[in-house]
């Protein structure tokens, strides 16, 4: 799944794409999906992500995420911008943020399975080691990027109306209180557990270009549903028709 930070730097390219939307809930609902409470572990969550990612995994263990379904629930009848862009905004966030995690996963997550799995003991300790990397560069674009949407937007939005029923009243809203402390910090405990430079796993560069990647993927998605409206039918994902 994709960084919290590679969610926002993609809200905020597609903001400047569609600036009809609402700048603080489109934030938002870019990092809504990983609201659900951790195990000890951070493995299984509640909500699980079965239901907040619409994610399941096949019999090779990779996941296949059915952001479709997620589409004609909740956002194929709602009027973009009429009284209810705010709630728009949100569940498009959280649209687009369930097919980034799916493109994160075909462009990183398992190139990197397939590269470095090996070298470690489990898949736990693997999937530790390269976060270092993924959010380390989180940290340092935040902190290289004072006029960011980080800093202008998402510090100042607030998640008062709860849109999503299968999230506790109060869950969306202590996320995003927790990433507007977590990315603001700049202590010891940060520097010794995330690699904020000197990456291994995972370079700038390849984020840059994954973002700008998606961020012309999420606007050809935009185009066929919203302003050609036009009727599509996927199995799971509307990446299948954008030829990803």
């Amino acid at each position: 799944m994709a960084t919290w930070i590679a969610h926002l730097r993609i809200a905020e390219e597609l903001l400047a794409k569609i600036p009809q939307l609402d700048a603080h809930q489109f934030a938002i609902g870019n990092i809504a999906p990983d609201s659900g409470i951790p195990d000890e572990h951070s493995e299984n969550f509640e909500p699980p992500s079965r239901i907040t990612h619409l994610l399941v995994e096949n019999e090779d263990e990779e996941f296949q995420y059915r952001d479709f379904d997620f589409y004609k629930e909740f956002l194929s009848s709602i009027n973009p911008f009429g009284r209810e862009t705010n709630k728009f905004s949100f569940l498009l966030g959280y649209f687009f943020h369930i097919i980034t995690d799916n493109l994160w996963f075909i462009k990183i997550g398992r190139p990197s399975r397939i590269k470095y799995l090996s070298k470690f003991e489990n898949k736990r300790v693997f999937s530790k080691e390269i976060k270092k990397d993924w959010y380390g560069l989180d940290f340092a674009y935040v902190r290289n990027n004072p006029d960011s949407i980080y800093w202008k937007i998402f510090l100042n939005s607030e998640y008062k109306e709860n849109f999503l029923d299968f999230y506790p009243n109060d869950t969306i809203a202590r996320q995003v209180e927790f990433l507007k402390n977590f990315y603001k910090r700049a202590d010891k405990e940060i520097d010794e557990n995330y690699r904020i430079q000197d990456n291994i796993y995972l370079s700038k560069d390849e984020v840059d270009i994954f973002v700008k990647e998606t961020v012309n993927t999420l606007l050809k998605i935009y185009k066929i549903l919203w302003i050609e409206q036009t009727e599509v039918e996927v199995n799971h994902s509307v990446l299948e028709i954008t030829g990803v």
